[in-house]
């Protein structure tokens, strides 16, 4: 991988790995865009208007003063029909080669799993043994790909997993927490057996639908991991609504994610 330029980074508990990361910037609608053809690997982070990833912009990332920089990635679209979801190497290549971007500019930075039809099911609370088997794949060539990565690099599991469509989609039951459970504990477990720096990488895991309530909420359990203080708990906060879903004049939106990190294994 390309050398951060900063010191590599090992042994960090996740209460100083996050002190360290500062405020991240998220690179929206680009890589988590699920439109565009699949033979152009350019075209997925260009369909939903913005332009191709470039070393300029993630300098300028930097130069106005963030330290992280989160990259959501919708990667069923390219998942080849082959019945072990796998990912075709050049998209993967791609991801590689925008982490590797800002990498040089020694920033923090956060992949994820986003905008999953498949995973964001109202059956996600009784399916997600079979959603589990496709987490699970993706979740180990990912792994496999960034084993050699130091810990300025992060996975977070999934984003806002929920029973979309259903009355419980934003505030959830039981058996859903304890199905966000299962796919937590199985992600964990899954970069952990991959090997390499993914042994103490910093895994990021949501409560149910990453609200704070999911977060905080009696249901929401940890997942057991063999590294010791490496888990972050991942929160989605909208707040002040008027700033992050402002309804515009045309019927439009504008929305900001806000990812707000904070500490695991203490809580």
């Amino acid at each position: 991988p390309a050398a951060a330029s900063a010191e590599e980074l090992t042994g960090l508990t996740a209460n100083e790995i996050v002190a360290r990361m500062g405020l991240g910037w998220n690179l929206g609608n680009t890589f988590d865009a699920h439109h565009g053809n699949t033979w152009d690997v350019y075209s997925q982070e260009q369909s939903w208007g913005n332009p191709k990833v470039t070393p300029e912009l993630i300098h300028k990332v930097k130069e106005a003063g963030f330290k992280t920089i989160r990259i959501p990635v919708t990667w069923y679209p390219q998942l080849s029909k082959d019945g072990n979801y796998t990912i075709k190497p050049a998209f993967l290549a791609r991801v590689k080669e925008v982490v590797d971007m800002a990498y040089a500019e020694g920033l923090f930075v956060i992949i994820n799993m986003h905008h999953e039809e498949w995973l964001n099911t109202a059956k996600l609370d009784t399916d997600y043994v079979q959603i589990g088997e496709q987490l699970a794949a993706i979740w180990a060539q990912v792994a496999d790909a960034f084993a050699d990565y130091d810990q300025h690099l992060i996975f977070e599991g999934m984003n806002e997993p929920r029973m979309k469509g259903t009355s419980q989609e934003w505030n959830g039951n039981e058996a859903g927490y304890a199905a966000v459970h299962y796919l937590n504990q199985l992600f964990v477990d899954t970069v952990r057996k991959s090997g390499g720096n993914n042994a103490e990488r910093y895994l990021m895991v949501p409560g149910y639908c990453a609200s704070v309530e999911g977060a905080t909420n009696e249901l929401f359990k940890l997942p057991q991991d063999s590294a010791d203080n490496r888990i972050i708990v991942s929160v989605h906060a909208y707040t002040p609504y008027p700033f992050a879903l402002q309804s515009m004049p045309d019927g439009g939106t504008d929305s900001f994610e806000l990812t707000n990190i904070g500490q695991t294994s203490e809580i």
